[in-house]
Formats: structure tokens, C-alpha cells, sequence
């Protein structure tokens, strides 16, 4: 802006400068179209037959001639007025233009003003603050064990290959003694109870009159030899019972040992591992909270640089709108008679 056009105390106003440069050109405009075309010379006409001329049109006369100078020097006085205040008014609009699309970045850089603060990412402080977060990515997470195992059959088949062979023929052993001689309908079982129940009652009829049949029942076998025989099938189902009812149960002991131990195991790693999470998270939450308080500061500090920027954009908007231009001693005359002929047409 050229401060030396305006001044805070007295000067002619916007206003008022496009009404007086209005009229001076529209008193320039009336003489620039009376020299437009200048002609010096008088045309008459006649018709032929008639007896004098008849004036067409005037020439300019020796006054006008002499008056040419004063018109033009009258013209550029107007034209420069026009051009002064014109160019006032115009400075002053790109001046107050330039104030509201003033960034405050070209506000700083003129002003001198202390730059805004540098807002940097998240990543970028922790390393200028030689900050480092934590991470879990290298730590792996345990494992939870594999569930204990109920299923006998699923057990079995992780037995040695001569301990699971032997498994299966006391399996067998104790699946046929018991089928034969065991349970309450068990062949030897009936059998035995049919021998004792014939010996104790030898003799059988069945019939009535001539018809009567009488069976008589002689053992085939002698009881101790049977008594025997059964008692040590009953030995031999027990023994196959208990051996094999005592390999299952290491079975289901050894696996429940196992899941026991690796469960331990596991909630002691896991344990450790939440503890180590726990510790990650609270120092990243910690460092979280510098970078947070970090960017409060920062943005703080902007509002505080853009309030302050537009209090002076205000204010400067404010002064520059209420300028008025100075009117230099060369256009004084200019001035006065443009004011003087403003008050005559006002009052006409």
C-alpha cells in the first residue's frame, strides 16, 4: 500500500473521491467532444439560382482558437485528478483484498512474527525425543496345551508297540474269560448252575400214566474237577481284569500328569507373557500421553498465533477502511473547483 496517498485526519473520503472524479470527467467528457473534430472553417450552401449563401455550419472563431490551450491543460487537470484518486481507490481495494486472503503463514514471514510451531507426526517425536515404544511382535504368545485326553481307545494307541500288543491280548483274554465264565448268563456260569441243580435232583419225570418219561442225570465230570476249573478260569479273568484295568489307569494317570504339568507350565508362561503385555502397554500408554500433551501444546500455541493474526487483520482493516486520500498541493486547485462545482449542482 502507498501510505503516502492517505491519512488518518482529514483528506477526501472514498465517497466523495468517486463522486469528484465522476464529475470531473464528465466536464472533461464535454470538452474532449468539442475538439474531438475541431473545424476551422464556416460552410454555406446554396442552391443554384439562388442569389446568397445560406449557413450550413461554424467554423471555430479566433476566440475558440485561442481558447484550445486553456481546454487541454482543463482536460488534464480533470484526467489527472480522475487518475490520482482513481488509483488511490483502487490501491486502497487491493489493499484491503490482500488483508482478507492473507494466510497467516505470509502474515509471520512479513511481520516477522515467531513462525507457528512445527506439528510433527507421532513417530517422527518419539524420535526426536529419543522415545521408543514397545512391541509384542517378537514375543510369542504361549500355546495352550493340548486337552487331556478321556478316550481310552485314543490312549491305548500311544503305548509302545510291545506294551500296546500285550495291552490288546489282556484285552482279548479278559473279553473272552469274562463272556465264558463271568457274568450271570455266561455260558459256564449257566453251566455250572445246571450241574449243580441235575446233581442235586439226579432224576427228572415229564409226563403223566403210561406216558411218563424219567430222565436220570449222571455227572459227566467230577464237581472238584469242575469247581476247579471254573475257580481258575474266575482266577485267571480277574488277573487279566486287574492287569489290564491297571493299564488303563496309568493310562489316564500319565495323562493327567501330563495336561497337569503342561498346564502349570502354560499359566506360568502366560502369566509372564500378560505381565510383559501389561508393562508394554502401560509404557506406550505413558509415552502416548507425552505425545498428546505434546500435540495440546502445539495446537495451543497455533490457536494463540491465529487469535493474535486475526486481532491485527481485524484492526488493520479496521484502520486502513477508515484512510482517506491526500490531496497534493498540484491537484489542490483541481480539488477545489471540482467541490466548488459539486456544491453549485447540489443546490441546483
Amino acid at each position: 500500500m502507498k501510505k503516502e496517498l492517505y491519512t488518518e485526519h482529514g483528506g477526501l473520503s472514498m465517497t466523495s473521491a468517486q463522486y469528484l472524479s465522476n464529475l470531473g470527467q464528465e466536464k472533461a467528457n464535454e470538452y474532449k467532444e468539442k475538439l474531438k473534430e475541431p473545424q476551422f472553417y464556416n460552410t454555406n450552401i446554396k442552391i443554384v439560382g439562388d442569389q446568397s449563401y445560406t449557413p450550413m455550419s461554424l467554423g471555430m472563431s479566433q476566440d475558440d482558437l485561442k481558447g484550445i490551450p486553456g481546454l487541454l491543460e482543463f482536460i488534464a487537470k480533470m484526467d489527472a485528478f480522475t487518475a490520482y484518486v482513481r488509483e488511490a481507490m483502487k490501491d486502497k481495494d487491493l489493499t484491503l483484498n490482500g488483508l482478507r486472503r492473507m494466510s497467516i503463514s505470509e502474515w509471520i514471514r512479513c511481520s516477522g512474527h515467531d513462525p507457528l510451531p512445527e506439528d510433527v507426526g507421532e513417530v517422527q517425536f518419539y524420535e526426536d525425543n529419543g522415545l521408543i515404544q514397545k512391541s509384542m511382535d517378537d514375543i510369542e504368545k504361549p500355546e495352550m496345551p493340548n486337552p487331556e485326553i478321556t478316550e481310552l481307545e485314543v490312549l491305548v494307541k500311544k503305548l509302545p508297540l510291545a506294551e500296546y500288543q500285550k495291552y490288546l491280548e489282556l484285552d482279548a483274554k479278559a473279553a473272552v474269560l469274562g463272556k465264558f465264565c463271568h457274568s450271570d448268563k455266561a455260558p459256564l456260569v449257566l453251566a455250572r448252575r445246571d450241574y449243580l441243580t441235575k446233581q442235586s435232583k439226579p432224576l427228572e419225570k415229564e409226563g403223566t400214566g403210561r406216558d411218563t418219561c424219567v430222565y436220570q442225570y449222571e455227572p459227566s465230570v467230577p464237581k472238584e474237577a469242575l469247581e476247579e476249573t471254573f475257580e481258575s478260569l474266575q482266577k485267571a479273568y480277574r488277573e487279566a481284569s486287574k492287569e489290564l484295568n491297571k493299564i488303563r489307569f496309568d493310562l489316564r494317570e500319565k495323562e493327567a500328569q501330563r495336561f497337569q504339568s503342561e498346564n502349570a507350565e502354560y499359566q506360568k508362561a502366560l502369566a509372564e507373557y500378560n505381565r510383559i503385555s501389561k508393562e508394554t502397554d502401560e509404557w506406550n500408554s505413558e509415552l502416548r500421553k507425552k505425545y498428546i500433551n505434546y500435540r495440546k501444546e502445539i495446537n495451543r500455541k497455533i490457536q494463540e498465533i491465529q487469535a493474535e493474526f486475526e486481532d491485527w487483520r481485524s484492526a488493520e482493516r479496521n484502520r486502513v477502511s477508515k484512510l482517506k486520500i491526500i490531496i497534493p498541493e498540484a491537484l489542490q486547485e483541481t480539488y477545489e473547483y471540482l467541490e466548488s462545482l459539486g456544491k453549485q449542482q447540489n443546490k441546483d
